[in-house]
């Protein structure tokens, strides 16, 4: 083995040594219009229908996961959806849910004292956040609904929102995440592409 190759060799073991550790992210948005299905959330406790989107998704490793809904619009006037998060372990049926892994109405519930790095995107009015320790292989549903199916001084039955799931591993669900590596990777082969054909 000749000197350069084992200083190859040394500097690419340097360089995933050093490498950083990216947690797992995993952001999808959508918007509750009233063409969803609707449910009776259980742990609401009010007897109302509301429309509800589900995102199914597995973690590659078990540990606590952070799950944040951020609902935009001008909370002074009311005009964000009012938000209501749930957790349950798939299959999830609309019709009889069973109890939730885990929920959040507008940041008020939930693990949120673990969740401080959200007290900038949110106000306490406009997302929805909690943890959950989650387990490696098995298939989640996150419900995203509202808490009434009608306007209040809270905010409206509909509206856009935006979920970002937050972990030590990779989170599978649709949309497929492209990990940062790839993107760097990606950006690199085309820089030099470009010098390639510059030279």
């Amino acid at each position: 083995m000749n000197n350069k190759f084992k200083a190859a060799l040394m500097l690419a073991g340097v360089m995933g040594l050093s490498a950083p550790a990216f947690a797992g992210t995993l952001t999808f948005s959508d918007t509750l219009d009233g063409t969803e299905p609707t449910w009776d959330n259980p742990d609401t406790g009010a007897t109302t229908l509301t429309g509800y989107d589900t995102f199914e998704f597995t973690v590659d490793t078990s540990g606590t996961y952070s799950i944040l809904s951020f609902y935009p619009g001008d909370t002074s006037v009311d005009e964000n959806l009012d938000g209501f998060l749930s957790l349950f372990a798939s299959p999830f049926d609309g019709g009889a849910p069973g109890a939730s892994l885990a929920f959040d109405d507008d940041y008020s519930a939930g693990g949120i004292a673990g969740l401080a790095a959200f007290d900038g995107a949110c106000d306490g009015s406009n997302c929805s956040a909690f943890e959950a320790t989650l387990t490696a292989g098995t298939t989640y549903t996150l419900v995203q609904t509202s808490f009434t199916d009608v306007a209040n001084s809270f905010g409206q039955p509909l509206g856009d929102y935006t979920t970002t799931i937050t972990g030590p591993g990779e989170i599978t669900g649709s949309p497929i995440p492209v990990p940062a590596a790839i993107w760097f990777m990606l950006s690199g082969l085309v820089g030099l592409f470009g010098m390639k054909r510059r030279s």
